[in-house]
């Protein structure tokens, strides 16, 4: 039986990490439990009073990454459990109590070549206006799959506090990509990319739909303002993939049909009667808009020799798909 470790990244925000690890130490465990690794990204921020109050429980092992990025940390979290699975989850989550047993019992049934995911739902601190939960990214309106789902493979993907692989796949995979994610100038797509690695491996997503945690969401992270910058990132990261393609592909005015292909995505979601009145939904739909051409122009154009893809087959990603503003797309 191959032990399970948990992952979670943390940095400052001491009392929702001691929700979280509340949370956590309330589940059952499995015999297969060996314990939970705390990594700590970025300078130190007091936390370590927190983790000792819940050191017994959940044999927390506590690294201190002086660097900011958060796949870093995860990287280092990866080699310190060396073996066996990881179950990765936020700082700001709220799991139920069977929340392990359902991973657990879903590591034992299931054949080789997984990885596995749940659903997630939201805490708002402030519910945001109806008209602005369809552009809020997953990870702060919640992943839903339609019913009868059980896998998924990329383009789709779990979100990175709630999904769980073999320690040995991702060492495969050669680990989180460096260059995306929190901490860095991106701040998306760790978790898609990683689980993009998995799947070039052959291995497909597992489904496990009662293994749901609840994103606690401040009000400052479901505003407009918020929304459009993670739209921007998201676009940049989108610009950036597509320019990769287009120079390997040395295909003439490629440019051209990779600006077309991502300002049509847009449209498809335009919200025409809002528009034409210029009320507050019309007026944010046209910021997104401009802000998605902009991110997409800024990603297109910046220098690729600063950043390394794990393969020569890296897949284009569509303008829509990363991991900010995407429809959940299920094979």
């Amino acid at each position: 039986m191959n032990p399970i470790t948990i992952v979670i990244v943390a940095h400052g925000r001491a009392d929702i990490l001691r929700s979280t690890l509340m949370g956590l130490a309330a589940c059952q465990k499995p015999v297969s439990f060996r314990g939970t690794i705390l990594a700590e990204n970025g300078p130190p921020c007091g936390i370590e009073s927190v983790v000792a109050e819940f050191q017994e429980e959940l044999c927390i092992e506590h690294l201190r990454i002086s660097d900011p990025r958060k796949t870093v940390a995860l990287n280092a979290a990866v080699e310190k459990a060396e073996t066996g699975w990881a179950i990765f989850i936020d700082d700001d989550v709220r799991v139920p109590a069977d929340w392990i047993m359902h991973y657990a019992r879903a590591f034992e049934q299931a054949p080789a070549g997984y990885y596995f995911g749940g659903p997630t739902r939201c805490d708002y601190e402030e519910i945001p206006p109806d008209w602005l939960l369809h552009y809020l990214p997953d990870s702060a309106r919640g992943l839903k799959f339609p019913a009868g789902t059980t896998e998924i493979c990329f383009p789709s993907f779990f979100l990175g506090f709630n999904w769980a692989a073999s320690v040995e796949s991702i060492k495969l995979a050669h680990g989180y990509p460096i260059d995306f994610g929190p901490g860095t100038s991106y701040g998306v797509a760790d978790e898609s990319l990683m689980q993009q690695s998995l799947c070039m491996q052959g291995m497909r997503g597992r489904l496990i739909p009662e293994a749901i945690v609840w994103h606690q969401i401040p009000k400052d992270r479901c505003s407009p303002d918020w929304c459009l910058k993670r739209v921007f990132q998201g676009a940049r990261f989108a610009g950036m993939v597509a320019a990769h393609h287009d120079r390997k592909q040395k295909r003439r005015l490629a440019w051209a049909r990779s600006y077309a292909r991502h300002f049509r995505y847009r449209l498809r979601s335009i919200p025409r009667l809002e528009v034409f009145r210029l009320n507050a939904h019309g007026r944010f739909w046209i910021s997104r808009m401009w802000t998605s051409v902009r991110g997409f122009h800024v990603g297109y154009n910046q220098p690729l020799d600063q950043y390394s893809f794990t393969n020569n087959e890296f897949p284009r990603l569509n303008a829509g798909l990363t991991g900010l503003a995407r429809e959940t797309i299920v094979p």
